[in-house]
């Protein structure tokens, strides 16, 4: 089964692929300042073409004292229920905490490589690593 992860922020929308088979993930492309109605066009294209079956979308747990990232939950929940709906696909939610983080270091490792994608990599091999058949 192949497995699209994704890295939902405002401004920039990372994306990685993986499968049930080899469990392993790789980044796989960012978008960046695209609207909704757009990133849906671009995530039909993708589904198409690597025959996805599953999106995977990185879900911000947030501490109650973390008051700026309140409303970002909602917003990703209601994000993953749009593309669901638009796109007639499952979803699932994996909590993202300290994604961007280790992104950021990955970067350093490998200059080359977009935090974003790098996100939505490590969203998706969370997913794997949690034991999917």
């Amino acid at each position: 089964m192949n497995i699209l992860g994704i890295d939902y922020g405002r401004a920039h929308k990372g994306l990685a692929i993986g499968d049930t088979g080899t469990k392993i993930a790789m980044p796989l492309k960012t978008f960046d300042h695209l609207s909704h109605v757009d990133f849906i066009k671009e995530l039909k294209k993708i589904i198409l073409s690597y025959r996805i079956d599953l999106l995977v979308v990185g879900v911000p747990v947030t501490w109650p004292e973390d008051k700026n990232r309140l409303g970002m939950r909602d917003e990703v929940e209601k994000f993953a229920k749009l593309i669901s709906q638009e796109l007639n696909m499952p979803v699932e939610l994996i909590d993202e905490r300290y994604t961007s983080d280790a992104a950021k270091k990955l970067r350093k490792e490998y200059p080359l490589g977009n935090e974003h994608a790098l996100s939505a990599m490590l969203i998706l091999q969370t997913y794997f690593d949690r034991g999917v058949n």
